[in-house]
């Protein structure tokens, strides 16, 4: 749903060739495609640069945007735009088709465009001229910018026509509401439209889900019949969500921003403040969850103290021994970490509210720990049984070496106060001295 009539911003500069637009060098950048391990996250009707950034803070990476040249140039990076040039019922297109093309143009290989928006839930068994334009649009992208991508929000009423195997559009928007008026939401829609779109010819790797953010409760008349989820029900939504297309290439969230007459509130109202919803906190886990533009957390060290070395012992024995070590076999101790090997500790998550990784506990040698709060001593090493002290010399003191290389999954932080898990190897010696023999 987008129902709104846009200018399409500076495209008949773009036709002129009156804006410059540097292309070369950015073919083959990948351009509308995410990166490795990043999920693509779009949202619609926003205003502004302002009103991206605030989105962007959440996880969306993907914008609805005009054909404005400058303003694309000017995303930051990791940052795309969705060009809407489309149609929602039986009408024209925001650009005929010879304006189109001449856009595709100039933005082909372009990394700051991910696609072009074709349609919005058009009824093309009405329509059926709307299907051959639509068509006819995204056979050009195909062929002239093949990195980036076509978009359509499908009506359960056209899932065949809007198919890509019939509109050659390469993802397809699955937009069941589930929040109507005066009623609870009814999450059981989604698994039910999918399987009618997948039955339809629309595969579930061209499908995008998309999710319901807004409501009519102030959209100043025309349409009543939906309202803003509740954040438990928005909770659901999106698990619904997870579970029916587990692995979707993008995902939708209709809206950001209100639209006279269709959609108020929406995302962008919903911050926990009025007496809204903070379903802006809910949606920014969840896209965290599944791989947003989110910076990488910072690798995390931990101070340990360092195990002392297992020492030989220094005296020479006059007889022949008696007996084997006790504490293992002989030559053997704790395995240790080279000090000079890099961290391989596995980052920890982010907190949802600052985006940056937590910062470690005061441990051993921590210049940050709290006065007064020192750690617990070693245990003491064990001498000889014989009683000779310089067979295990003292341990040294304790220094600071990254922490070990886990062996399973994360293990769970120590309670105060921190101390060292690896126990300290032991080392037990007996020795039998022969009586002076005498001297003839």
């Amino acid at each position: 749903m987008r129902k709104k009539n846009l200018v399409w911003i500076a495209g008949a500069a773009v036709c002129a060739g009156l804006i410059a637009y540097p292309v070369s060098g950015w073919a083959g950048l990948g351009a509308g495609r995410a990166g490795p391990g990043e999920a693509r996250h779009f949202t619609m009707n926003l205003g502004s640069a302002e009103e991206r950034a605030r989105a962007a803070e959440l996880g969306f990476n993907v914008f609805d945007m005009d054909a404005d040249v400058a303003a694309i140039n000017a995303l930051p990076e990791g940052q795309q735009a969705m060009i809407w040039a489309g149609n929602t019922m039986c009408g024209e297109f925001v650009s005929d088709v010879g304006s189109f093309r001449a856009v595709v143009d100039r933005l082909a290989g372009n990394p700051k465009v991910f696609g072009y928006y074709l349609a919005d839930e058009p009824p093309l068994r009405e329509c059926p001229s709307v299907l051959d334009e639509i068509r006819e649009r995204a056979e050009y992208v195909r062929s002239r910018a093949p990195g980036q991508k076509t978009y359509a929000a499908a009506s359960d009423v056209a899932y065949r026509e809007i198919a890509p195997s019939s509109s050659r559009v390469d993802l397809i928007g699955i937009d069941p509401y589930p929040c109507r008026t005066g009623a609870a939401c009814d999450f059981s829609i989604i698994s039910r439209e999918v399987a009618k779109a997948e039955a339809a010819g629309i595969p579930k790797s061209a499908m995008v889900p998309v999710f319901q953010t807004f409501g009519q409760e102030c959209s100043g008349g025309g349409e009543q019949a939906w309202r803003l989820p509740r954040e438990a029900e928005f909770r659901t939504l999106l698990s619904t969500w997870d579970k029916v297309l587990p692995d979707p290439p993008m995902t939708a969230s209709y809206s950001w921003g209100n639209q006279e007459g269709t959609s108020c509130p929406t995302l962008g109202d919903a911050d926990g403040s009025s007496g809204l919803p903070d379903l802006q906190g809910i949606l920014k886990d969840h896209l965290a969850r599944s791989g947003g533009s989110r910076p990488a957390p910072a690798p995390t060290t931990t101070c340990v103290p360092a195990p002392a070395p297992t020492a030989e012992p220094t005296t020479e024995p006059t007889g022949e021994p008696t007996g084997e070590p006790t504490g293992g076999p002989a030559g053997t101790s704790a395995p240790r970490r080279d000090p000079d090997a890099p961290d391989e500790s596995p980052p920890q998550p982010y907190g949802r509210a600052t985006f940056a990784p937590p910062q470690p506990e005061p441990t051993i040698d921590d210049p940050s720990a709290p006065p007064g709060d020192e750690p617990p001593a070693p245990a003491p090493r064990p001498t000889s049984t014989a009683g000779d002290p310089d067979c295990v010399p003292p341990p040294p003191p304790p220094r600071c070496l990254p922490s070990p290389v886990p062996t399973g999954g994360p293990t769970a932080r120590p309670t105060s106060p921190p101390r060292d898990p690896r126990p300290v190897p032991t080392v037990t010696v007996t020795v039998t001295v022969s009586p002076p023999r005498p001297q003839n």
